[in-house]
């Protein structure tokens, strides 16, 4: 799921949209 609002993304993740981020460790 998304980070909790105020929470920088992952790195490897900070170029992917929200939805891709959840993909991303699936």
């Amino acid at each position: 799921p998304a980070p909790p609002p105020g929470h920088p993304p992952a790195p490897r993740l900070a170029h992917l949209p929200p939805k891709a981020q959840t993909q991303a460790h699936a």
